[in-house]
Order: C-alpha cells, then sequence, then structure tokens
C-alpha cells in the first residue's frame, strides 16, 4: 500500500526530467551483521537485526517482485544512483507528490 505525501517542488523536478514518473520514498529492511571483523564467540552472534533503510527515488521500474529508484536524474534523460529493491524487504512506500510541506 502507498501513501502519498505533499513535497513542494516535485511538479517542477519532473518536468525537469521529461518524465511522469513517480517519486517516493520506500522503508525497506536490509540484512545485516558481519560488521564486526575478525572472530568472535558463536553465543554473541544471532543479536543483530536486520538493518532499517530508507530510500528516496523515481521509480523507473516497478513489478510484482521489485521496484527500481533512481535520486538522480538529469534533463537529458540519464539517471545515476539506481538501487533495485525486493518487494519482500520493503515495508512502506510514501509517494511524494506536489504540495505545501507540513510541519
Amino acid at each position: 500500500m502507498t501513501e502519498r505525501r505533499k513535497l513542494p517542488g516535485v511538479r517542477a523536478q519532473r518536468a525537469a526530467a521529461g518524465s511522469d514518473m513517480r517519486l517516493v520514498l520506500v522503508e525497506w529492511l536490509d540484512a545485516a551483521g558481519g560488521s564486526r571483523s575478525g572472530w568472535k564467540p558463536i553465543a554473541d552472534m544471532g543479536r543483530d537485526l536486520p538493518a532499517r533503510c530508507r530510500s528516496v527515488g523515481w521509480v523507473v521500474h516497478e513489478d510484482e517482485r521489485l521496484i527500481v529508484l533512481v535520486p538522480h536524474l538529469a534533463r537529458d534523460g540519464d539517471g545515476d544512483g539506481e538501487i533495485v529493491i525486493p518487494r519482500d524487504w520493503m515495508q512502506r512506500t510514501i509517494e511524494l507528490v506536489e504540495g505545501v510541506r507540513g510541519r
């Protein structure tokens, strides 16, 4: 389910990129662990939790398995910094739409 949030300037950004793509914030879980290098007791393992992540970008592709976000778009239609997020990892999606920023 996608929520909608108002954000000033979204319409202008879409026009500058020459696109009708949606701008979204995705909250998702990522694998975690192994951040400490070296040997450690087995009893100390298993205490890590998945990393809670947030990514913002233009939706360039989505299907029933995944979503692809690109945070950087150029006027010539190029993009950079894409991330592919499996839908199984996604917790929430918020569509950012043109409007007045709330407090």
